[in-house]
């Protein structure tokens, strides 16, 4: 039995030749042999994350045996396609940092190469809308003055400010709008808030394709 290995995969044309003796001439046989590119599998999880929030989709690459397949090239169209090259553990890791909420199809590529089969796998991204935290607090004011001004902050679930954005405060049947600045922070102008009493008030913003809506109940009083 001949064995022959570390061929990539392709058709081959085999010469055998055997070594004459004494009592045998030399023979030649000529034989084709076919290499197969190996099989391979793309390992990953389907991914749910939030806005904002980084959470890696690992892909693995691996043969038919299970042995991983490092210094390879993947191609992953997320939201766009970009080539990685796997790792020792034959794993490329894609970002999912700054992908609009909503659900994706990963599709991930291995093109093959000399030695190995190539296949393609869809894998699903899902990206949900950010909860933002709106800080209002209790507020007193005085009944002489005509124009209350009460403010409130807006920022993102990193804890960054969120800027352009509009809220509203509902105190009783009157609702106040304001747009928050570039701190995060909206001022309502309130008037014709005249009457002493303790009043219950709702500050709202309503979100947007980034963001839930969110709102806070708070106390206005007015001496």
């Amino acid at each position: 039995m001949i064995t022959v290995s570390g061929l990539d995969a392709g058709t081959y044309t085999l010469k055998v030749t055997t070594m004459p003796d004494s009592n045998h001439n030399p023979a030649t046989q000529i034989v084709n042999i076919t290499v197969n590119a190996v099989l391979t599998q793309l390992d990953a999880n389907a991914v749910t994350t939030t806005y904002n929030i980084n959470k890696n989709l690992v892909i693995t690459l691996k043969d038919s045996k299970g042995n991983v397949l490092s210094g390879v090239s993947i191609v992953v169209n997320l939201n766009g396609a970009k080539t990685y090259t796997t790792d020792k553990n034959g794993q490329i890791k894609v970002s999912t940092k700054g992908l609009a909420p909503k659900v994706y199809t990963a599709k991930v590529t291995f093109n093959g190469n000399e030695k190995y089969v190539g296949l393609v796998k869809d894998i699903k991204v899902t990206v949900k809308k950010a909860t933002p935290k709106l800080t209002a607090k209790k507020k007193t004011f005085k009944k002489s003055v005509k124009v209350k001004k009460y403010s409130i902050t807006l920022k993102d679930n990193l804890g960054k400010a969120i800027k352009k954005a509009k809220v509203a405060i509902k105190i009783g049947k009157k609702t106040f709008n304001a747009k928050t600045n570039s701190k995060g922070k909206a001022t309502f102008k309130i008037k014709k808030l005249t009457k002493k009493g303790k009043y219950n008030a709702k500050v709202t913003y309503n979100g947007n394709k980034y963001y839930n809506k969110v709102t806070k109940k708070v106390k206005i009083n007015v001496k």
